[in-house]
């Protein structure tokens, strides 16, 4: 290898991270974006909720998807508790999910930020049971390259 560092300092956790995030942003109608991962941990999934499909509250229940998506894949794969994750390499996807909780328990769409946390529990879990073989594909993809276009993801998380 040139100068990139070898994939050993490039976290499975991290890659299963960021393929959480981006199966996720297709399995709610998003456009897929690229996304990368970085030595020594972390990655970056490119994109905002701006061009994000739906309206209103199916636009922060989609949204909430995508951002603990993330952290559940890495749970599970390194066998550390989600709650762990959360609060360390899920920090700033947390951090993003409060303004869309609040506005979902603001407008009565759920009693209170507990309501919220368990049904995006409940939809994050079932997306995870439908794709997780897309987000397998997407994280081995990253573990060899690194960073993946939009298309690679599409195409990978595409194939059966």
């Amino acid at each position: 290898m040139s100068r990139r560092q070898s994939p050993c300092c490039f976290p499975k956790a991290s890659a299963y991270h960021e393929a959480g995030h981006a199966v996720a942003r297709l399995h709610v109608g998003a456009i897929a974006t690229t996304v990368e991962i970085h030595p020594g941990g972390g990655g970056y999934t490119h994109g905002t909720p701006n061009r994000w499909p739906g309206r209103g509250q199916r636009r922060m229940w989609t949204w909430l998807v995508v951002l603990f998506a993330g952290s559940y894949a890495q749970a599970f794969v390194s066998g550390r508790s989600l709650e762990r994750v959360l609060i360390t390499s899920g920090r700033l996807d947390l951090k993003e999910a409060k303004p869309a909780i609040d506005w979902l328990v603001a407008r009565g769409y759920a009693g209170s930020s507990l309501d919220v946390l368990g049904r995006t529990h409940l939809a994050t879990c079932a997306f995870l049971a439908l794709r997780w073989e897309a987000i397998e594909r997407v994280a081995a993809a990253l573990l060899r390259s690194h960073r993946l276009t939009a298309r690679q993801v599409r195409a990978l998380a595409r194939t059966s």
